[in-house]
């Protein structure tokens, strides 16, 4: 009431903070790990053609 403190920025930014990173989390796991998995998974070195540098 009259004689509270005002709540400190620091904890504002905290608790802002915790509520972004778990907003991306839910989104991260309703959308699931395929979308964030590398593509070159199970492709070994020699199928990739690689140009020679100075060519």
């Amino acid at each position: 009431m009259a004689g509270e403190p005002d709540a400190s920025p620091l904890g504002i930014v905290l608790v802002t903070s915790a509520i972004i990173l778990s907003a991306f989390g839910a989104t991260v796991a309703a959308v699931g790990p395929e979308l964030f998995l590398d593509d070159s998974i199970g492709v070994t070195e020699n199928d990739v053609e690689r140009e020679p540098l100075g060519a």
